[in-house]
C-alpha cells in the first residue's frame, strides 16, 4: 500500500481550509491508501468540531505555516522522510518546499493562475499593486517545486500553462464540489424553512481579501435605500479586527448606513447551515476567483444568487444567478432591488440548480477523483 502525505499546513482560511477538512473526512476511511495528514491549526480545530475518528499517529499539526516559517518548512520535509512517503499531495499550494518524493500540488490561488492587472489594482495604489505582484511572483516560482498540478477549472489550468510553460501532461483538472450534508439538509427541510423575514437578509460570504469585492457594499447600500422602501440587511463574515471590515464600518458610519449591514465575524464551516438558513439571498461580488464554493452552497440552500459578471462565475452559475458589476453601485442596487420583489426560486431555477450540482458532484465524489488521480500518477 502506498504511503501518501496529505499537506494542508498552509491552509488557514476560506475554501482551502474547508476543502482540506472535507478531504480528510473521506480519506480516513479509504483502505487503499495509507494517509498521513499535515494540517494547519485551523484545519485541526475544524476536524475536532466534527469529532472525526482520527488517531494522533496519522496527524501532524503545524502551528506555524511553512509559508512564513523556515523551521516549519524543515519540519514538513523531515516528516515526509520519516514517513517514507511515496508521494505528497498538497491541497492548495505552493508548499514552499522540495519534497524527496513525487509531489502533486493543487493550485487554487487565482493570482497565480489568471489574475489580470485590474485585479492587482484592487490592492491599492500603484506601489501596493506592484508589491503584491512581486509577492505573487515569488509564490509562482515556488510552484515549480512540484511535479504535477491539479486545478479546479479548465480556465485556471490553461492560464497557468501559458504562464508557466509547464507541459499539459503534468496538469489536471478536478472541479470543486458541494457538501452533500448541506444539500441533504435543505432538501429535507425545504418546506419547513420557507418563511418570510421582516428584514430581507443578504448573505455575503467572503474572507478579508479586496478581490472579494465586499468593500463595494456601502456604496451599493447608498443606492439601494433610494430604490426600495423594504427593510434589508447585508450579512458579512469578515474578521472583526480586519482592516477591510474597519474600512467598511467607517464608511457605513459616515453615511449613516450602519442599520443596513452587520458583520457576524469569521465563521467555522459547521455554522454555514444556520447562516444560509437565516438568509433570503446570497450576494457574491467577487471580482477574482478560481472556483467559489459559495455559488454551489447557495444552490444547495435554494437561495437566489447575485454574482459579479465574470467568466469564472458564468461558467459555473449559468442562468441560475443574476449578474452585475459590483463596481457600478447603481446597477448592483437595481439588480438586488429586483430580486427583492421575488425571493422565491421558480421550479426552473430549482431544476437548473440541481443540474449544476449534479454536474460538479459532492465532496465524496471529489475525494475519489483526487485519490484516483494520485494513484495514477504514482504508478
Amino acid at each position: 500500500m502506498m504511503n501518501v502525505l496529505f499537506n494542508c499546513s498552509t491552509n488557514i482560511v476560506g475554501g482551502g481550509l474547508k476543502n482540506s477538512a472535507l478531504f480528510i473526512k473521506f480519506a480516513i476511511d479509504d483502505p487503499s491508501i495509507n494517509w498521513h495528514f499535515a494540517v494547519s491549526e485551523p484545519v485541526y480545530q475544524l476536524l475536532q468540531k466534527w469529532d472525526l475518528n482520527l488517531s494522533e499517529n496519522r496527524l501532524t499539526v503545524f502551528k506555524d505555516s511553512p509559508a512564513r516559517n523556515k523551521i516549519a518548512r524543515k519540519k514538513l520535509v523531515q516528516l515526509s522522510k520519516d514517513l517514507k512517503a511515496d508521494l505528497v499531495y498538497t491541497m492548495a499550494g505552493p508548499a514552499y518546499v522540495s519534497f524527496p518524493c513525487k509531489h502533486v500540488m493543487g493550485i487554487s490561488n487565482p493570482y497565480i493562475t489568471h489574475a489580470d492587472w485590474e485585479a492587482y489594482r484592487l490592492k491599492g495604489n500603484l506601489f501596493q499593486a506592484l508589491r503584491y505582484f512581486a509577492y505573487t511572483f515569488i509564490q509562482f516560482l515556488y510552484t515549480y517545486k512540484a511535479d504535477y498540478y491539479v486545478f479546479q477549472t479548465q480556465y485556471a489550468k490553461q492560464s497557468f500553462h501559458k504562464r508557466s510553460f509547464i507541459k499539459n501532461k503534468k496538469l489536471f483538472v478536478v472541479p470543486n464540489a458541494y457538501d452533500n450534508t448541506l444539500r441533504d439538509y435543505f432538501r429535507e427541510n425545504r418546506e419547513f424553512l420557507e418563511k418570510e423575514n421582516d428584514t430581507i437578509k443578504i448573505f455575503c460570504p467572503g474572507a478579508s481579501y479586496v478581490h472579494k469585492g465586499l468593500q463595494f457594499i456601502p456604496g451599493i447600500i447608498s443606492e439601494l435605500v433610494k430604490l426600495t422602501p423594504k427593510k434589508f440587511k447585508f450579512i458579512l463574515t469578515l474578521p472583526k479586527d480586519s482592516e477591510l471590515w474597519k474600512q467598511i464600518e467607517n464608511e457605513l458610519q459616515q453615511k449613516k448606513l450602519e442599520d443596513y449591514c452587520t458583520n457576524v465575524g469569521s465563521y467555522i464551516y459547521t455554522e454555514l447551515v444556520s447562516l444560509l438558513e437565516d438568509c433570503d439571498m446570497v450576494f457574491v461580488p467577487s471580482l477574482l476567483e478560481t472556483f467559489s464554493a459559495s455559488y454551489l452552497e447557495a444552490m444547495c440552500a435554494g437561495k437566489k444568487l447575485i454574482v459579479a459578471k465574470k467568466s469564472f462565475a458564468e461558467d459555473i452559475c449559468q442562468d441560475y444567478a443574476v449578474y452585475t458589476n459590483p463596481t457600478n453601485f447603481k446597477e448592483s442596487a437595481s439588480k438586488i432591488a429586483k430580486v427583492f420583489d421575488d425571493l422565491k426560486l421558480s421550479k426552473s431555477e430549482i431544476d437548473l440548480g440541481n443540474i449544476i450540482l449534479d454536474q460538479y458532484g459532492n465532496q465524496e465524489t471529489r475525494y475519489y477523483k483526487l485519490s484516483g488521480l494520485i494513484k495514477t500518477i504514482y504508478k
